[in-house]
Protein backbone atom coordinates (compact mmCIF):
# COMPACT_ATOMS: atom_id res chain seq x y z
CA UNK A 1 0.00 0.00 0.00
CA UNK A 2 1.50 3.29 -1.02
CA UNK A 3 -0.08 6.38 0.14
CA UNK A 4 0.46 10.37 -1.38
CA UNK A 5 -1.29 13.02 -1.54
CA UNK A 6 -0.97 16.27 -2.40
CA UNK A 7 -2.85 20.05 -2.67
CA UNK A 8 -2.75 23.00 -5.21
CA UNK A 9 -3.58 26.12 -5.42
CA UNK A 10 -5.54 27.48 -8.64
CA UNK A 11 -3.24 27.59 -12.18
CA UNK A 12 -1.17 24.75 -10.69
CA UNK A 13 0.32 22.72 -13.18
CA UNK A 14 1.96 19.26 -13.15
CA UNK A 15 4.29 17.20 -15.62
CA UNK A 16 2.93 14.82 -17.75
CA UNK A 17 4.05 11.73 -16.12
CA UNK A 18 2.79 8.07 -15.12
CA UNK A 19 2.07 6.65 -11.35
CA UNK A 20 3.51 3.60 -10.64
CA UNK A 21 0.66 2.56 -8.15
CA UNK A 22 -3.22 2.56 -8.45
CA UNK A 23 -4.75 5.68 -7.81
CA UNK A 24 -7.43 7.75 -6.33
CA UNK A 25 -8.32 10.75 -7.23
CA UNK A 26 -10.08 13.64 -5.32
CA UNK A 27 -11.05 16.74 -6.37
CA UNK A 28 -12.77 19.44 -3.50
CA UNK A 29 -13.14 22.26 -5.42
CA UNK A 30 -12.51 23.96 -8.60
CA UNK A 31 -11.70 22.33 -12.22
CA UNK A 32 -9.16 20.27 -13.00
CA UNK A 33 -7.93 19.35 -16.76
CA UNK A 34 -6.15 15.95 -16.88
CA UNK A 35 -5.26 14.45 -20.21
CA UNK A 36 -4.42 10.46 -20.22
CA UNK A 37 -2.58 8.25 -22.73
CA UNK A 38 -2.53 4.35 -22.80
CA UNK A 39 1.18 3.41 -22.00
CA UNK A 40 0.81 1.96 -25.37
CA UNK A 41 1.56 5.59 -26.58
CA UNK A 42 4.51 5.92 -24.46
CA UNK A 43 6.73 6.08 -27.67
CA UNK A 44 5.61 8.99 -28.49
CA UNK A 45 5.63 11.06 -25.09
CA UNK A 46 9.63 10.73 -25.12
CA UNK A 47 9.48 9.89 -21.51
CA UNK A 48 12.83 10.63 -19.97
CA UNK A 49 15.41 7.25 -19.56
CA UNK A 50 15.14 5.05 -16.77
CA UNK A 51 16.85 5.63 -13.55
CA UNK A 52 16.92 9.70 -14.24
CA UNK A 53 15.68 12.08 -11.71
CA UNK A 54 12.40 12.55 -13.61
CA UNK A 55 12.17 9.19 -15.06
CA UNK A 56 8.52 9.05 -14.54
CA UNK A 57 8.22 12.33 -16.74
CA UNK A 58 8.20 12.99 -20.34
CA UNK A 59 10.52 15.37 -21.84
CA UNK A 60 7.77 16.99 -23.82
CA UNK A 61 4.38 19.00 -23.44
CA UNK A 62 1.62 18.16 -25.53
CA UNK A 63 -0.06 20.95 -24.79
CA UNK A 64 3.04 23.04 -26.58
CA UNK A 65 4.58 20.39 -29.08
CA UNK A 66 7.98 21.15 -30.32
CA UNK A 67 8.12 19.10 -33.75
CA UNK A 68 11.88 20.21 -34.74
CA UNK A 69 12.66 18.43 -31.17
CA UNK A 70 9.87 16.18 -30.75
CA UNK A 71 8.61 14.89 -34.26
CA UNK A 72 6.62 11.84 -32.74
CA UNK A 73 5.09 13.91 -30.11
CA UNK A 74 2.18 14.68 -32.79
CA UNK A 75 0.96 11.17 -33.07
CA UNK A 76 0.29 10.56 -29.40
CA UNK A 77 -3.22 9.27 -28.61
CA UNK A 78 -5.00 10.61 -25.46
CA UNK A 79 -8.26 11.69 -23.84
CA UNK A 80 -8.65 15.14 -22.18
CA UNK A 81 -11.30 15.23 -19.35
CA UNK A 82 -12.07 17.69 -17.05
CA UNK A 83 -13.30 17.03 -13.64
Amino acid sequence: FVSRSAATSTGATTLTHYDQYDNLFLQVAGKKRVRLFDPAQTGHLYPFPVHHAYDRSVQTDPSRPAPACFPRLGAAAGAEVVL
